[in-house]
């Protein structure tokens, strides 16, 4: 049965910007609920006998998008979110018909994150999962192929973060990241209260 959702804030941005950190501040201090497209798709991947990589994630997701339309990670997730009901944070979209789909269906408000290449790939480093063991050149170049594409069952990032309503810059430290976190859910819910 579905609940209530008061709003539902969508994740976009960059391998390695800290996307995963601004879901963490949502739920941890703001109380959201949270659903990620990348789980939607590892348990795809699981289910296939496949090991959880990066190629592995694009060409499930890419075959998912072909198979069901290119907002089926939205549609997923948001189906999830009226489960539960509440305030949702929907982690790692990536394309622009999800965003569109989501603005249609609900109190939707998308935050993109960024940060400079360097410190995007030592924070992949760092955290070390199965999907981020590449090179520099390597994450370089799958970057590039994630930020744009005219295929809409594609990854094109840079096209979800011009939609942004809000942009968070990942190139500090961890509490300017939650200093700007904060300041856009102060805003978000000043303007719902208005």
């Amino acid at each position: 049965m579905s609940k209530v959702l008061e709003i539902v804030i969508g994740i976009t941005g960059t391998n390695g910007s800290g996307k995963g950190t601004v879901v963490e501040r949502l739920v941890d201090k703001w109380g959201f609920g949270h659903q990620s497209a990348r789980e939607v798709i590892a348990k795809e991947i699981k289910a296939r006998g496949l090991t959880v990589t990066r190629n592995n994630l694009n060409k499930v997701s890419t075959e998912l998008r072909t198979n069901f339309g290119p907002d089926v990670f939205a549609q997923r997730m948001l189906k999830d979110a009226k489960q539960q009901g509440g305030k949702q944070v929907l982690e790692s979209l990536r394309s622009p018909a999800e965003v569109e789909y989501l603005r249609k269906k609900t109190n939707f408000i998308l935050v993109a994150v960024d940060a400079d290449m360097r410190k995007r790939y030592k924070r992949i480093k760092k955290r070390g999962s199965s999907t981020d063991n590449e090179t520099y050149e390597s994450f370089v170049e799958k970057d590039k192929r994630e930020m744009e594409s005219d295929d809409p069952n594609r990854h094109n990032n840079s096209a979800c973060i011009k939609q942004a309503d809000f942009t968070i810059e990942n190139n500090g430290t961890l509490n300017e990241l939650y200093d700007q976190v904060d300041k856009v859910m102060k805003q978000v819910f000043s303007e719902i209260h208005n």
